[in-house]
C-alpha cells in the first residue's frame, strides 16, 4: 500500500490495534477486535441510515415531480380532449346549418317551380 492510502483509510488492523492497546492479554484483544469490528459497522450503519433517509427523501421528491408531471399531463390530455370534442360539436352543427341551408334552397326551388305551373 502506499503512504497516502494508509493516511486516508486506515486498515483494520490499526483500527484493531487501536481499540486493543498494548498491554493487553490475547482474550482481551479478541474481545476488542470485536469491539473494533463493531464500532466500525455501527460507523458505517450511521453513514447508510444518513443516506437511507436522503436516499428516501430523494425518491419522495422523484415521486412528487412524477406526480405533478402526470398531473399536468392528465390536464393536457384533457383539454385536448375538450378541444377535439367541442371541434366535432362544431362541425356537427355547420353540417347542420348547411343541410338546413340546401332544404330552404331546395323549398325555395320547388316553390317557383309550382308558381310556374
Amino acid at each position: 500500500m502506499s503512504g497516502a492510502s494508509r493516511l486516508s483509510k486506515p486498515s483494520v488492523a490499526e483500527i484493531r490495534g487501536t481499540a486493543q492497546g498494548p498491554a493487553q492479554g490475547s482474550q482481551r484483544g479478541a474481545d476488542s477486535q470485536a469491539d473494533g469490528m463493531s464500532w466500525t459497522s455501527s460507523q458505517q450503519d450511521a453513514k447508510t441510515d444518513g443516506l437511507s433517509e436522503l436516499d428516501e427523501d430523494d425518491e419522495w421528491n422523484a415521486i412528487m415531480k412524477f406526480n405533478t408531471l402526470l398531473h399536468y399531463e392528465e390536464q393536457k390530455q384533457s383539454m385536448l380532449r375538450d378541444k377535439e370534442r367541442k371541434r366535432l360539436i362544431r362541425e356537427e352543427l355547420d353540417n347542420q346549418l348547411k343541410e338546413k341551408k340546401s332544404k330552404n334552397q331546395e323549398d325555395v326551388k320547388e316553390d317557383r317551380m309550382y308558381e310556374n305551373l
